[in-house]
C-alpha cells in the first residue's frame, strides 16, 4: 500500500474571543485503504406521557369518562379505568337513595380519580388508588412493548455495554421514525442537554400499523468516556421532529479499565516517519506529517485501526502541522458515485489533551483527493480547541441530536465544507450520507459527486511546545 502526502497553502485567522490566535485551517492529508460499519447519534427529548382511557375504553391521550349518574333508587355506574399513564375519571354521583359507585383505578403512571359524593341517602364510594409509575403507554402512537434492559449494570473502560427493547406501532397508519435510540448519559448529563453518548441508534425505522421492531445494540466504552454513574433510556423521534423518551431511566456504572481492552498498551506498530502508516482491517492508520517544513516530532502507536494514539510536540504557531488519522479509501481512491449508497454511517471515538490548538475531525474527500481539480473536502469536527475553520460560518444545523455550526469556503481552487460541533463529542455515530446530501442540497457540493476517502483523526497546530497524546479508540464505516 502506498500512502500519499500532499502540500497545501496556509491561511491565518484570529479569534476575537480568545487571546491566542486560531490555527490556520489549511491542510492536505490522505492515503489508501477500505472497510467498515456504523449508525448515527441522537438525543433525548420530551418526557414520556402515556395515554389515558376514555369512557368505557382505551383512547390514547384521552381521559376516563365520568361514571353514570343513577336515577332515584339506582346505583351510579363505575368509571372507566385509566389507561397506561392516564388519569382515572371521577366517580358518578348517586341520586336520592342511591349509592355512589367507586372511583376508577388509575393504571400504570396514572393518578387516582376523586371519590364520588353521596347524595341524599347515599354513601360515598371509596377513592381510587393511584398506580405505580410506568412507561407502557403509547407515545405519539408508539408503544414500548418490551422494556429496555442492559447487558450489565456496570462496564469497565475497554468493555462493551448493550441494550435491548421492543417497540410497536400502536396506531392505525404506517410510520417511519427518523431515529430510535438507546440513549446514554454520563455523570451530570440530562436528557435534553447531553452530552449525547448513546449506546445504539437506528435510522429511518419504518413500522406498519401494528408492527413491532426490536432495538438491540451497544458500543465499547473507551478512555474518552467519563467514569461514574450513567443512565440509559429508550427514545425516538417522530416524523415531525418531536422527541419522546420512554421511562424509566436505567442506571449503570462506568469504571476505569484494567490495563487492556480498548486502551492501546501493547502497540503492534510504531512509526516516527512523517509518512509512516499501518494497514489493518481494511483501513489505513497514517502518521501524515504533511507540513514537514514546520512540523515538530510525532510518533504514532497502533494496536489496531480502531485503537491507536500519537504523541506529538508542535511549536506554538498557528499553521496546521500534521493530520494523523485512520481512513478508508473507496475503490483505491478512484471513488464511487455517492448516489450508489443509501446510507453511509460511521462510528468514532477520539480525544485530545486540552492543550494547544487542534481539532479532532473527519476528513471526507469527494471528486478526488487533495485540493484542486474540482475536489471538495468535507470536515466534521468532534472536538475543537482554539481552532477556526476556513471560510465563514453560514448557519447552525442539527443532525440526529447533534448541533453544528456550518462553515463554507470556496476560492475556486479549494472547496471546503466544515461542520463544527457546538459541544465536544468524544464518541458516537454519524449518518455521513445525510450530512453530505444536506450540503449538496445547499449547493456547497456539486451534484452527483464521487466519494473517494473517509478519514478520522486530528489536525494539530500547536501543543504549546510540549509532548502531548491524542487517543483514538473507535472508527468504522458502513456503506450500503
Amino acid at each position: 500500500m502506498t500512502s500519499i502526502l500532499r502540500t497545501r497553502r496556509f491561511l491565518g485567522f484570529a479569534l476575537s474571543s480568545i487571546a491566542i490566535s486560531a490555527c490556520a485551517e489549511s491542510h492536505d492529508h490522505s492515503s489508501d485503504n477500505p472497510g467498515g460499519r456504523g449508525a448515527s447519534g441522537g438525543r433525548g427529548g420530551t418526557t414520556s406521557a402515556g395515554g389515558s382511557a376514555g369512557s368505557a375504553g382505551m383512547t390514547s391521550g384521552g381521559s376516563a369518562g365520568n361514571g353514570a349518574t343513577s336515577a332515584t333508587g339506582g346505583s351510579a355506574g363505575s368509571d372507566g379505568g385509566g389507561g397506561t399513564g392516564g388519569n382515572a375519571g371521577s366517580a358518578g354521583t348517586a341520586a336520592t337513595g342511591g349509592s355512589t359507585g367507586s372511583a376508577g383505578t388509575a393504571a400504570s403512571g396514572g393518578s387516582a380519580g376523586s371519590a364520588g359524593t353521596a347524595a341524599t341517602g347515599g354513601s360515598a364510594g371509596s377513592a381510587g388508588t393511584a398506580g405505580t409509575g410506568g412507561s407502557g403507554g403509547a407515545l405519539d402512537g408508539i408503544a414500548m412493548t418490551s422494556a429496555l434492559t442492559l447487558s450489565s449494570n456496570s462496564v469497565a473502560v475497554g468493555g462493551t455495554l448493550t441494550g435491548n427493547a421492543t417497540i410497536r406501532n400502536a396506531g392505525s397508519s404506517n410510520v417511519t421514525l427518523p431515529w430510535v435510540i438507546i440513549a446514554a448519559r454520563p455523570p451530570g448529563a440530562t436528557h435534553t442537554g447531553g452530552p449525547f453518548l448513546n449506546l445504539y441508534q437506528m435510522a429511518d425505522v419504518s413500522l406498519a400499523a401494528g408492527q413491532s421492531v426490536q432495538i438491540s445494540g451497544g458500543r465499547p466504552f473507551t478512555a474518552s468516556d467519563p467514569v461514574g454513574n450513567w443512565y440509559a433510556y429508550l427514545t425516538f423521534q417522530t416524523p415531525s421532529g418531536t422527541w419522546n423518551d420512554f421511562s424509566p431511566d436505567i442506571n449503570f456504572t462506568v469504571t476505569p479499565g484494567t490495563g487492556g481492552g480498548r486502551v492501546c498498551t501493547n502497540p503492534v506498530f510504531t512509526t516516527s516517519d512523517p509518512n509512516g502508516g499501518y494497514s489493518n482491517g481494511g483501513y489505513y492508520v497514517h502518521n501524515n506529517m504533511w507540513n514537514q517544513a514546520e512540523a515538530g516530532p510525532e510518533t504514532l502507536y497502533a494496536c489496531a485501526y480502531n485503537n491507536w494514539y500519537v504523541e506529538s510536540r508542535q511549536a506554538n504557531t498557528t499553521s496546521v502541522k500534521t493530520y494523523p488519522n485512520v481512513h478508508l479509501d473507496i475503490n483505491n481512491l478512484n471513488g464511487a458515485p455517492l448516489a450508489n449508497y443509501k446510507t453511509i454511517t460511521s462510528t468514532f471515538a477520539g480525544a485530545g489533551p486540552k492543550v494547544g490548538i487542534y481539532n479532532v475531525a473527519y476528513d471526507i474527500w469527494l471528486n478526488g483527493v487533495g485540493w484542486g481539480g474540482g475536489t471538495t473536502e468535507v470536515m466534521i469536527w468532534t472536538e475543537n480547541l482554539n481552532q477556526r475553520p476556513l471560510g465563514t460560518s453560514q448557519l447552525s444545523v442539527t443532525f440526529g441530536a447533534t448541533e453544528f455550526d456550518a462553515w463554507h469556503y470556496n476560492n475556486g481552487d479549494a472547496n471546503v465544507v466544515s461542520l463544527v460541533v457546538k459541544s465536544t463529542l468524544p464518541s458516537g455515530t454519524f449518518n455521513l450520507k445525510e450530512m453530505l446530501d444536506w450540503a449538496i442540497a445547499r449547493g456547497w457540493i456539486p451534484s452527483n459527486p464521487t466519494i473517494n476517502q473517509i478519514g478520522y483523526g486530528v489536525e494539530i497546530c500547536s501543543t504549546n511546545n510540549t509532548t502531548q497524546r491524542f487517543t483514538f479508540t473507535d472508527f468504522s464505516v458502513t456503506m450500503n
